[in-house]
């Protein structure tokens, strides 16, 4: 039989042991935290880097002038496909504003004959409108 004096020191070990387990283990779940915490800033700047890279396409028209061919082109590009990238694209001709809200306008803006035709030497300017989320939610053409 063992005396408490050959026992006493085992048990002193152990409970260092068990003490040792438990900061281990608390250092590592407060890692975990600051780990998750950080993939979530990643995962979310990826995401608004990837949102601007989708909308530098369209931003870059803001400002500038386009012929009424490149309106076209524009609306048959961003616009008028299944899947649109901007959900409302207004035309000002100078008499009265056309706003598209669909991709089945195309035939009306190459049309001579309709009212909304648009004619390809025409000079535009185009303003892109973005709220406050930084989501673009018109796309406007002001003739000249």
């Amino acid at each position: 039989m063992r005396n408490r004096f050959e026992i006493a020191p085992q048990a002193l070990i152990m409970s260092v042991g068990v003490i040792m387990s438990i900061i281990l283990i608390s250092i590592m779940v407060s890692q975990f935290e600051n780990a998750r915490n950080i993939s979530s800033a990643v995962t979310r700047k990826m995401s608004e880097t990837a949102a601007d890279i989708a909308d530098s396409d369209i931003l870059q028209y803001d400002g500038i002038t386009l012929t009424g061919a490149d309106v076209r082109n524009f609306y048959r590009r961003y616009f008028g496909s299944s899947g649109s990238d901007i959900e409302l694209m207004s035309v000002n001709n100078g008499i009265r504003t056309v706003r598209y809200t669909d991709s089945g306008f195309y035939t009306q803006m190459t049309d001579p004959a309709n009212s909304n035709y648009i004619k390809p030497d025409d000079l535009y300017k185009c303003s892109v409108e973005v709220n406050g989320n930084g989501i673009i939610t018109n796309v406007d053409f002001t003739r000249k």
